[in-house]
């Protein structure tokens, strides 16, 4: 199964482990990273890696990359802004699909950070958000 861009994440969430190294042994089809998991959890983090990044889900694949790249951003990973804007072009996204999709995340955590930073009502809230999406 081909597994896009997970990999590439998981590589970003542990890339600075001691414990994995290019050319660890990992199961078959699993990347050497995931060397990082505790054996016991190795098999667990794969399968939910491929069922998620992989074809038979909800949401496209561009999408899910552009996603994946807006929250990146926002971490900031470096590996996971490679590997999602790199799987990202490859799925059709365009410069401008993935500029906006930074600036998204972006503007998400800008208004969480003043909403969240001043308490801001969140009924009151609630209530200006539902009444402007009917």
């Amino acid at each position: 199964m081909k597994l896009d861009l997970a990999a590439l994440v998981i590589a970003g969430l542990v890339s600075v482990s001691p414990v994995a190294h290019a050319g660890d042994k990992t199961p078959a089809g699993m990347p050497w990273f995931f060397q990082a998991m505790p054996d016991a959890a190795q098999q667990g983090a794969w399968d939910m890696s491929t069922a998620l990044w992989g074809p038979n889900t909800a949401i496209p694949p561009k999408y899910k990359e552009l996603i994946g790249l807006a929250v990146a951003a926002q971490i900031p990973c470096q590996y996971c802004i490679y590997g999602h804007t790199a799987s990202a072009k490859k799925d059709g996204a365009t410069s401008e699909e993935i500029r906006e999709a930074i600036a998204i995340g972006a503007l998400a955590r800008m208004w969480s950070t003043i909403v969240q930073g001043n308490q801001t009502d969140f009924q009151k809230f609630k209530a200006t958000v539902d009444g402007a999406s009917q």
